[in-house]
């Protein structure tokens, strides 16, 4: 591949990258939610997630024990296959979907 092919190809990656970095924050967690199969109250968790609310601030905004909370935000993490909930985060903002 010549060094202008390769350099199109990467211009065009970041430009694809900036466009999902200005779509709108709840458009791309809904978009994350339906390509990880997340159920509607994990949905729910992930876009809390993304606003930086921790768990107990879940629990209370849903009225659900503490325990329950950390088992949808496992269950977030592990369907996103992110490693991590600042993970799962980074991909809300960025746009990028593992």
């Amino acid at each position: 591949m010549t060094d202008i092919a390769s350099l199109a190809m990467r211009v065009a990656a970041l430009e694809e990258q900036l466009r999902l970095m200005r779509e709108p924050l709840f458009k791309r967690v809904a978009r994350m939610a339906e390509a990880w199969k997340l159920t509607k109250r994990e949905a729910e968790v992930l876009e809390l997630i993304v606003q930086a609310y921790t768990n107990k601030d879940i629990a209370n905004r849903f009225k659900l024990a503490i325990g329950t909370v950390e088992i949808h935000v496992s269950r977030v993490i592990h369907k996103s296959k992110c490693a991590s909930r600042a993970e799962v985060i980074v991909a809300a903002y960025t746009g990028v979907i593992p």
